[in-house]
């Protein structure tokens, strides 16, 4: 196997032109964009709260250059449900929901991109670490990579985070003087706004390679200051403004109470879990919003050997992959989550992928069993990935933990809403099972942002009534919504039968929701499994 090694100081090889790779890259790529973009909108149905929060902020500075808080341009963070949002997914994200409007579609499409150019960046990395052969394995297999799909198809904050990783380690490996230098690391400088985690794992990672970098000195200088110079606004934030600590501060892996030697242990204690068969192999994150479809982990079976195999060579041949592979766990050390964490370990995609790939050309390399190998390998992937495919596609519409989690039903609910609302003088919608209802009302209503900001608002900080999502910010009414939390129902429900005039109200409940109030629903909506999950009725107040 041919090979280029970052750590070598031999001058710069010739490289292949961008575009002239499109040659053997474009079937991988169209895979990997059909994979994306088949029934976007649906799969997975409804939206998860930091995709609607993004996908509301991105539209607000569309239309106006302030987020929905009103705050002009923000760039450190946007305070979003009170929890806080990166701000570098929200200027991504706002073209196209600019153009196309705060669409499921729209929001979901920025990740596509960012996920097919990850393909066609591994490629590179794959070539500029040994050849080309390893960077067309490295690519195909990410094209069709469980994790990577989903990471692709959403609009959440993690979706860049691949492509970013991806894009900072290729220009490391081809900066061969300081101007390359300052270029790679202005541009890591401005991935640090992006995905709470990179924030940690990009420094991390860049400790952790500063001995195969320490022959390029003046490069390696060059890299830091740039850097520094483009996050230093974000550092200084990061250190004084509370917002931005506010996320890791909640989830710590430790306790208050904890010593130094606990809290160690705490951290290492989750880091086998990422290069255990459970989180790649059998079921990945057990959080319904990130999990693998059922029976199916992050990585397909066939390449544990690849694993195996890549490890054995890498290892001895590549510190910088070596180093990667290693450390790509570093941002999902420090706060709690039931299991793996698919979003803050999202580095592993790339480095275990290409890990994979240089085991495969490996193993191809040994040339009397290269037949045989080839053919088991061949019919083995076929047929793992035949089976995921349809899986993949069925399960995130038909199963209902899925559906609850995207709040899905919610939104059925709120596009049929969304041409009749000039019917109705009130309108009062449930907040029972489901995180955040005004953010999801305002895209699918296509609510205008100067609207947004001159109607009268009531938000709520802290936990709810029911002691869920603490320490962030409900809104219990703007305009003529209104939202059902706890006591505030029969606050609403009293202002509204004193007003002194009749009102025609829309309620979209749980059913048995407000009892006989509610009347006989208009409309009912029902999850995969057949259960009502929400209720549309109209009534007079």
């Amino acid at each position: 196997m041919t090979r280029r090694h970052p750590e070598r100081s031999e001058g710069p090889p010739r490289r292949e032109r961008p575009f002239a790779a499109l040659r053997v890259t474009t079937p991988i790529l169209a895979v990997a964009a059909i994979l994306r973009l088949w029934n976007l909108s649906d799969v997975p149905p409804g939206l998860n709260v930091d995709e609607a929060a993004n996908g509301w902020n991105a539209f607000c500075l569309a239309r106006t250059l302030h987020d929905q808080h009103g705050v002009f341009l923000p760039i450190l963070d946007s305070a979003g449900y009170g929890q806080g949002l990166s701000t570098l997914l929200l200027y991504v994200m706002a073209p196209f929901v600019g153009v196309l409007g705060p669409t499921t579609f729209a929001i979901r499409l920025p990740g596509v991109i960012a996920g097919v150019a990850t393909v066609w960046l591994v490629y590179f990395i794959g070539k500029e670490l040994f050849d080309r052969r390893v960077g067309l394995a490295a690519a195909a297999m990410l094209a069709i990579s469980p994790w990577h799909l989903q990471l692709s198809r959403w609009g959440h904050m993690a979706t860049l985070f691949p492509f970013l990783v991806a894009l900072v380690i290729l220009l490391m490996l081809r900066t061969d003087s300081w101007k390359r230098a300052l270029i790679a690391g202005a541009v890591a400088g401005l991935a640090l706004y992006g995905y709470y985690a990179i924030r940690l794992w990009l420094p991390l990672f860049l400790i952790g390679t500063v001995f195969i970098w320490w022959k390029k000195r003046r490069e390696l200088a060059a890299f830091i200051a740039a850097m520094f110079v483009v996050a230093a606004p974000l550092a200084y934030g990061t250190l004084f403004n509370p917002l931005l600590q506010k996320r890791a501060q909640l989830t710590w892996v430790w306790d208050a109470s904890d010593s130094f030697a606990t809290r160690a242990a705490k951290v290492a204690a989750r880091y086998p879990p990422h290069f255990g068969l459970d989180f790649l192999f059998r079921r990945g994150d057990i959080d319904p919003t990130d999990a693998p479809p059922s029976g199916h982990g992050y990585f397909f079976w066939f390449m544990l050997p690849l694993f195996i195999a890549g490890a054995i060579y890498v290892f001895r041949k590549s510190k910088f992959l070596g180093a990667f592979v290693l450390l790509y766990p570093a941002a999902d050390l420090f706060n709690r989550h039931p299991s793996a964490h698919s979003l803050r370990g999202a580095p592993g995609v790339i480095a275990l992928t290409l890990l994979a790939a240089a085991g495969l050309i490996a193993l191809i390399d040994l040339k009397r069993l290269r037949i045989p190998i080839a053919i088991v390998l061949a019919v083995w992937a076929s047929i793992e990935i035949v089976r995921f495919v349809p899986d993949y596609f069925s399960e995130f519409r038909t199963n209902p933990r899925r559906y609850d989690a995207y709040t899905a039903d919610l939104h059925e609910a709120l596009r049929w809403l969304a041409p009749r609302v000039s019917q109705y003088d009130a309108v009062l919608i449930t907040a029972t099972n489901t995180s955040h209802p005004y953010i999801r009302t305002l895209l699918e209503l296509r609510y205008p942002p100067r609207q947004w900001f001159a109607d009268p608002k009531v938000f709520r900080a802290g936990p709810l009534p029911d002691g869920t999502y603490r320490d962030e910010q409900y809104c219990v009414s703007f305009g003529k919504f209104h939202y059902l939390f706890g006591g505030d129902t029969l606050d609403v429900i009293a202002n509204l039968q004193r007003n002194g005039k009749p009102d025609r109200v829309l309620m979209i409940l749980r059913p048995g929701e407000l009892g006989a109030l509610a009347g006989t629903p208009v409309r009912r909506i029902y999850n995969p499994a057949g259960d009502e999950t929400m209720w549309i009725c109209e009534g007079s107040m």
